[in-house]
């Protein structure tokens, strides 16, 4: 680890410093215009778009400036997460100010990220997964008909298998029992850094007429694995 970080360093101070503050203006760039979009960033696409021309060992140490600036500037924390089996190491924005721990509000489209919060709140009531005909069982209850495009949410097969999962805020886990092949739904890595678990308890110890602090000590295990 040593010989990689002095490697990063050497490679860092070989930088010239207005190159640096291009390089890491051009990281933040990058991220945020990913972040438009929700979906996690690949270090091999920042790598290769931005230090095309340098050292891409210096990167570590150009990523640290860059999550510096992009704190203290914008209010936004940079996740690191690995992706897939293979372990391929991505990032995505979360906003770390005071105020944007209300999920919803913080959200211009409100309708699907209200489907969404009933969705992780349903995960975790169930012990932390759902299995997909549980899952579209409960969204029947809603009026929602996997399939079939709703009115409101549009092609909703689609936002939960696809366009959720690549924004990690689910993570969809392919299950083979007895050779019959099935999918099962946790929170993603995305929901678990912008989700206010205490709002959502409190939410729905209200909406079932009971108080937090008795949801707190049913869920407590539950709550604490997210």
């Amino acid at each position: 680890m040593t010989g990689k970080v002095s490697l990063a360093q050497k490679a860092f101070d070989e930088m010239r410093g207005d190159s640096v503050d291009t390089k890491v203006g051009e990281i933040i760039r990058y991220l945020l215009c990913a972040d438009k979009k929700k979906l996690p960033v690949k270090k091999k696409d920042i790598v290769d778009a931005v230090l095309k021309d340098n050292s891409p060992r210096a990167f570590v140490l150009l990523l640290d400036r860059a999550k510096d600036r992009l704190k203290e500037v914008f209010g936004l924390k940079v996740v690191e997460v690995e992706l897939g089996k293979s372990k391929i190491k991505a990032y995505f924005l979360v906003n770390c100010l005071p105020e944007a721990s209300q999920f919803l509000d913080q959200k211009a489209d409100f309708p699907k990220m209200g489907l969404l919060f009933f969705i992780l709140a349903h995960i975790m009531m169930n012990q932390n997964f759902l299995s997909e005909s549980d899952l579209w069982a409960y969204l029947k209850q809603l009026g929602i008909e996997k399939g079939s495009k709703h009115a409101t949410f549009g092609d909703v097969t689609k936002l939960i298998t696809q366009e959720w999962v690549q924004q990690l805020y689910l993570d969809r886990e392919k299950k083979s029992p007895n050779n019959v092949t099935s999918f099962e739904y946790h929170w993603g890595e995305r929901a678990k850094h912008e989700i206010d678990k205490e709002a959502m308890i409190t939410f729905l110890a209200e909406a079932h007429g009971s108080t937090p602090e008795a949801w707190h000590k049913q869920f407590k295990g539950i709550f604490d694995a997210l």
